[in-house]
């Protein structure tokens, strides 16, 4: 089943929730958006990731891929790194994207953790011992319908932006390093959806609410998105999108 952007949509702001539950239904305590980086809630998130990983575990029957959510500070300020793709790629030139792609049997072994930090060293030029890996996020991966592809997504600590810019090198993947603050993709005025209309409707649904967020120097949407929907809220709760995605006729 294929899919085409059809319009993007501003909507109202709702109200956040003020903490997470576990799978257990305990609640945990919520970071503020400045702390999303400290010890404390370093230690939260992965125990939440961990017990992720025991109720969902991984779908063998699909291709696998895997991305890097980049956390990092600049000015001070905790934030999300983000790439824009070349210009000169024959698919989703100049996009805003993570770091990632398709598992490579012989360098990671199945390994979803090896292979977004294997793919995060060779597009931003990092070294591997300068990211901190949280861990992967298990439930509910983005697949691509058509090519059966699960992506799963690793949270990571790689440090001060000012750092990975001085040291980042373009190249034929990554044209530009970009950042977004927490503070900026938790405020609803940046937040959106974007209509995809389905190319193979059925009688009950023919489009698709998907997220959307907007920076002065960028704008995300598409798997980037999806991706970022999932981790902000694990991150921090007043980060969760104010869209919920679903079908529609």
């Amino acid at each position: 089943m294929l899919w085409r952007r059809y319009r993007v949509c501003r909507t109202r702001g709702v109200g956040l929730a003020p903490c997470l539950r576990t799978a257990s239904g305990s609640s945990v305590p919520a970071a503020g958006v400045d702390e999303v980086l400290g010890e404390e809630n370093e230690r939260r998130v992965r125990a939440v990731l961990e017990e992720r990983q025991r109720r969902y575990p991984d779908d063998d029957r699909a291709r696998l891929g895997a991305v890097l959510v980049p956390l990092c500070t600049r000015h001070g300020q905790p934030s999300v790194l983000f790439t824009r793709r070349s210009r000169v790629l024959l698919s989703h030139r100049s996009e805003i994207s993570f770091p990632g792609g398709r598992l490579d049997e012989a360098a990671d072994g199945g390994d979803f953790v090896r292979a977004a930090v294997r793919e995060c060293c060779e597009e931003i030029h990092c070294h591997p011992d300068s990211i901190d890996v949280w861990g992967a996020v298990a439930g509910n991966p983005h697949r691509t319908v058509t090519s059966r592809y699960l992506v799963k997504p690793v949270i990571a600590n790689v440090g001060r932006f000012e750092d990975l810019q001085a040291n980042f090198i373009q190249n034929a993947e990554v044209q530009s390093l970009h950042t977004a603050s927490f503070r900026h993709l938790s405020d609803p005025a940046n937040q959106h959806f974007t209509v995809f209309k389905m190319t193979k409707p059925t009688a009950k649904v023919d489009k698709y609410f998907a997220p959307a967020y907007s920076h002065p120097e960028f704008y995300i949407w598409g798997l980037t998105a999806f991706i970022l929907k999932m981790v902000l809220p694990i991150l921090n709760p007043s980060c969760r999108h104010k869209v919920e995605s679903h079908y529609f006729k």
